[in-house]
């Protein structure tokens, strides 16, 4: 068994180093693969060229992504490489033009496509595009008409956000508050007798002891007059006999 020298040793570390170092090189310049998006994401993936106001170049690319219309919706779907015009189609689904939303794409076939930023008006003939134009332009945000052939496009995998649902605290009955008896005093009538909807009489004492209510006939409060009539009959009686 050969036995290597330390000069062919160091060579072959060195070598190793360095494929190491070049393939991590490759790792960081190649873009990230396509998968699950949201439409938040997006939409801030498309501004980071418009705010470095990337310039349009059909041969140069910045951050792995070509620097044209196309190039500019696969990274900003975050495809992994960059599409063309004719190929993008392929990593999407047509849409009616009316469902488009902030994050789909506008596919003029062959000849320019552009990120849906949202429409300009409520007919829906104008929206904002997010797109690289032409030589000697750059990335932009700019306002543009439908226009006629135009495709709607909807990135497979795009995510919509979950909306999360609060439930509301359970509510306590609460009950009408009574308001305050106020007594009202009627001249002429003693105090405590009002009552709204009620005899002004006052209500006879229910109980052991309570006096009875008045009746029809001789009243009881005059049981003299009922003796002395009695008297005189018995009298006119005895006369007769």
């Amino acid at each position: 068994m050969k036995v290597p020298t330390p000069s062919s040793a160091v060579r072959i570390l060195t070598g190793a180093a360095l494929v190491v170092v070049v393939s991590a090189a490759v790792s960081l310049s190649a873009p990230a693969s396509a998968g699950a998006i949201t439409r938040e994401k997006v939409i801030k993936r498309a501004n980071v060229w418009v705010k470095k106001r990337v310039s349009y170049s059909q041969h140069r690319t910045y951050k792995g992504y070509r620097r044209d219309c196309s190039g500019f919706v696969s990274m900003s779907w975050k495809l992994g490489k960059s599409y063309s015009t004719r190929s993008i189609s392929k990593r999407a689904r047509r849409i009616k033009v009316s469902s488009l939303k902030p994050g789909d794409a506008v596919l003029i076939p062959g000849r320019h496509v552009s990120i849906f930023g949202g429409w300009k008006n409520k007919k829906k003939r104008t929206y904002y595009a997010l797109e690289e134009t032409t030589w000697g332009s750059h990335a932009k945000k700019r306002v543009r008409k439908i226009p006629r052939g135009a495709r709607a496009l909807r990135r497979k995998g795009l995510t919509e956000p979950k909306l999360r649902v609060r439930r509301a605290p359970a509510m306590r009955p609460v009950l009408p508050s009574q308001p305050p008896t106020s007594t009202v005093t009627t001249p002429g009538v003693e105090p405590g007798l009002e009552t709204s909807g009620a005899s002004c009489e006052p209500t006879p004492a229910v109980g052991p002891g309570a006096p009875l209510p008045a009746h029809d006939g001789p009243s009881a409060a005059e049981p003299a007059n009922v003796i002395s009539l009695l008297r005189e009959t018995v009298v006119r009686a005895r006369i007769a006999a």
